[in-house]
């Protein structure tokens, strides 16, 4: 048995793929909590929403610098 996981190097599906190519062009706010932002796909997420859309990322101590997201650590 497979427990309800994703083991790293495993692929995300469409679903997920879909759900953010969907998402991002209605995004109000987008909120990160407990994410290094180093692995892709996920870590593509903040540089893929408009400038424009506020960004707050919670424990981001080892994160990419990103001029245009806050990080609230």
């Amino acid at each position: 048995m497979k427990p309800d996981i994703v083991f790293f190097g495993e692929g995300l599906g469409d679903q997920f793929h879909k759900s953010v190519a969907r998402d991002k062009e209605q995004v109000d706010l987008l909120v990160m909590i407990g994410s290094s932002l180093k692995v892709r796909p996920v870590a593509l997420i903040p540089s893929s929403i408009p400038q424009t859309v506020p960004q707050v990322r919670k424990d981001c101590r080892d994160a990419p610098k990103d001029p245009h997201v806050q990080c609230d650590t």
